[in-house]
C-alpha cells in the first residue's frame, strides 16, 4: 500500500517519518505529547498484557504491522490518559491550603473585595440630626467619609452648605391660558469648608493613603429666620442641601466627584406681634358673583368671634358664628328673608403664599391660596340633640359655636421674595326654602367669609410690648425682613468648622480587618 505521507493523520505520520518499526524502538519512547485532561467519567479499562503479548505479530503482508502499530498506541494513549486522571483526582483534595488559625479569615476574603480606586466617599449625618426640623440657632453635626483603595493624587476635599429659592409667576401680559411661568432664583447663602487639602493651590496635588479617613464638621446656625423648607409645584421652591466634594487633577480639568446630596429641613421661630386678644367680626356678605339671577339679591348677615389671637401651631382656637339671610336693596340691606335659609357651614384653614419677583424687569407681587384643613361647622341644635336644625332654622338663624384645632405643622415667615401666612376661611350655603321635603334643592349660592390668623410658634403668654418695639427701632439691620423679634441679632450666614463634636478625625488603612473592606465582602458574597 503506497500513500503519500502527507495525506496520513499526524498521529500515523510520525511513524512513517521514524521509519522504524516497533522491535527497533526503545520499550519507553516518546509518542509525542500527552493529550489534555479529561472529565470525571467511567472510562474503558483495558486488560493488563505482558511485554511479549503486546509485541505485534509479523506477517507476510506489510499492512498488518502497521495496524498492530496503530492498536498499541491506542492502548498506550489509554493508560496515559488513566495515570494523568487518577493524578488530577488525587491531588484535588490535598493542593488547597488550610487557612491560618491566627487570621481568623479564609483565603478568599484576603483580596481585595472592590477594584474601585474611590470605594467610598458619602456624608454621615446621625439620624437624630437627619430626621429632625432645625431651628435658628441649632448645630449641625457630621462626618465626611472617605474610602481609597490605591495612592490617589487629590487637590481637596470640601463642604458645601447652600440654601436656594425659587419662586415662579405669571406673566400678567401674556394672553395664552398655558403660558409658562417664569422663575425667579434668590440664593440665600452659600458657604464653603475645606476639609483636606490647600485650599490656594491649584496645580499642586497631595496624596490619599490607601484607606478609610473620616473628617468630622459641624455648622452652626445663626439666630435668623430663613424661610422654611417648603415646595409648591409652580408657586416656590426652598431648599437647603449639603454634600461634600473630592477634587482631583486631570489631564484638560479637574475631576469632581460629589457625595448624595443631603437635604436639611428648616423652620423660622415665628414670634408674636401683638398680646393675646380676641378678634370680632360683624358684616354683611353679599351674594357671590356666580350665584343665579333669582338669588342676586341675596345676602348673609354674619356675626361672631375668634379667640385667642395669636394662636400657636398646634393648640385649639374657640369659634362662634351666627348668620342669617337678608335681602339687598340698591342702597341698604332690607327685613329678613324667609324664602332662604342657611343650611350649612365650613371652616377651612387656608395657607396663603405672596411671591415677588421681576418679569421682563418689571417687578410683580402674585398670591397662592391652597387648604390645608377643613371642619363642618355643626348647628349648636345638632349638638345638643334637642331639635334638628331645620326646625330651629325657621327663623333664618344659623348658630354654630365650639373649638378648631389648628395642625401642628403651621409657620408662617416672611422674606424677600416669598412670604406665608395663614387665613380662616368660613363658608355658608344659602339654600331655597321651598325644597321639597329637603331632598331638591332649587337654588343654592356659597358666600364666604375671610379671616385673617395670627399664627406664631413661640408663646404669646410673656409677650413684652417694649423688647417688639426695641427690636424694629433700627431699620437698617432689618432690611432682608428675616430677623425674629423681639430677640433681634445682626443677620449672619452658617459657620462651618472642622470637628466642633465628640467625633475625631480617624484613618483606617486598607486592609481585611477595614469595616468597608469587611462591608464589601459580605455584600460581594451575598450576591
Amino acid at each position: 500500500m503506497t500513500n503519500s505521507e502527507h495525506t496520513w493523520p499526524k498521529l500515523f505520520r510520525r511513524l512513517s517519518l521514524t521509519g522504524t518499526s516497533r522491535k527497533e524502538r526503545p520499550k519507553h519512547a516518546s509518542h509525542g505529547p500527552l493529550l489534555p485532561t479529561r472529565p470525571t467519567q467511567h472510562l474503558y479499562q483495558p486488560q493488563d498484557i505482558t511485554p511479549e503479548q503486546s509485541r505485534p505479530s509479523t506477517s507476510a503482508g506489510g499492512g498488518s504491522g502497521d495496524i498492530d502499530d496503530i492498536t498499541f498506541l491506542i492502548q498506550e494513549q489509554q493508560r496515559l490518559f488513566d495515570q494523568v486522571e487518577e493524578n488530577r483526582r488525587s491531588s484535588t483534595f490535598t493542593s488547597i491550603p488550610e487557612p491560618s488559625k491566627d487570621s481568623g479569615s479564609s483565603h478568599a476574603e484576603a483580596k481585595p473585595p472592590t477594584s474601585d480606586r474611590i470605594a467610598e466617599f458619602r456624608l454621615d449625618i446621625p439620624d437624630g440630626v437627619r430626621n429632625m426640623t432645625q431651628h435658628p440657632g441649632n448645630l449641625i453635626v457630621g462626618s465626611v467619609v472617605i474610602t481609597v483603595t490605591r495612592s490617589t493624587k487629590a487637590q481637596r476635599i470640601s463642604l458645601h452648605f447652600l440654601g436656594h429659592q425659587k419662586v415662579y409667576l405669571k406673566d400678567p401680559a401674556s394672553q395664552s391660558p398655558i403660558a409658562p411661568a417664569v422663575g425667579s432664583e434668590y440664593r440665600l447663602f452659600d458657604k464653603k469648608l475645606i476639609l483636606w487639602g490647600d485650599k490656594d493651590a491649584l496645580d499642586s496635588a497631595d496624596v490619599l493613603v490607601p484607606g478609610t479617613l473620616t473628617i468630622p464638621f459641624s455648622i452652626q446656625l445663626p439666630f435668623v429666620n430663613y424661610p422654611s423648607s417648603i415646595r409648591r409645584d409652580s408657586v416656590c421652591k426652598v431648599k437647603y442641601m449639603l454634600w461634600a466634594e473630592l477634587e482631583r487633577p486631570g489631564m484638560f480639568k479637574d475631576r469632581v466627584t460629589r457625595t448624595h446630596r443631603e437635604e436639611i429641613y428648616m423652620e423660622p421661630f415665628a414670634y408674636p406681634t401683638r398680646p393675646r386678644d380676641k378678634h370680632s367680626f360683624a358684616l354683611v356678605v353679599p351674594s357671590p358673583n356666580e350665584a343665579s339671577s333669582s338669588m342676586a339679591g341675596v345676602a348673609v348677615s354674619l356675626e361672631g368671634c375668634v379667640w385667642p389671637m395669636p394662636a400657636v401651631a398646634g393648640e385649639c382656637i374657640n369659634y362662634r358664628v351666627s348668620s342669617h339671610v337678608v335681602l339687598q336693596s340698591p342702597s341698604v340691606y332690607t327685613a329678613e328673608s324667609t324664602k332662604y335659609f342657611v343650611k350649612n357651614a365650613r371652616a377651612i384653614v387656608v395657607e396663603r403664599l405672596d411671591v415677588r419677583g421681576l418679569i421682563k424687569g418689571v417687578e410683580y407681587a402674585q398670591s397662592y391660596r391652597s387648604d390645608v384643613f377643613s371642619m363642618a361647622l355643626a348647628h349648636d341644635n345638632d349638638k345638643t340633640g334637642s331639635q334638628s336644625s331645620n326646625v330651629n332654622n325657621n327663623n333664618g338663624t344659623y348658630m354654630s359655636s365650639g373649638r378648631l384645632k389648628l395642625p401642628l405643622d403651621l409657620c408662617p415667615f416672611e422674606g424677600k421674595q416669598l412670604s406665608r401666612r395663614y387665613e380662616l376661611r368660613l363658608e355658608f350655603d344659602v339654600v331655597d326654602s321651598r325644597s321639597l321635603l329637603d331632598k331638591v334643592i332649587r337654588h343654592s349660592s356659597t358666600y364666604v367669609h375671610w379671616v385673617a390668623l395670627d399664627i406664631c410658634t413661640v408663646s404669646p403668654d410673656n409677650f413684652q410690648p417694649e423688647a417688639l418695639q426695641n427690636a424694629f427701632a433700627d431699620e437698617s439691620l432689618n432690611i432682608l425682613s428675616i430677623a425674629p423679634p423681639p430677640y433681634f441679632v445682626d443677620p449672619s450666614d452658617p459657620e462651618l468648622e472642622i470637628g466642633g463634636w465628640e467625633l475625631d478625625r480617624n484613618f483606617v488603612k486598607w486592609d481585611k480587618s477595614n469595616p468597608t473592606w469587611i462591608a464589601l465582602a459580605r455584600k460581594k458574597n451575598s450576591n
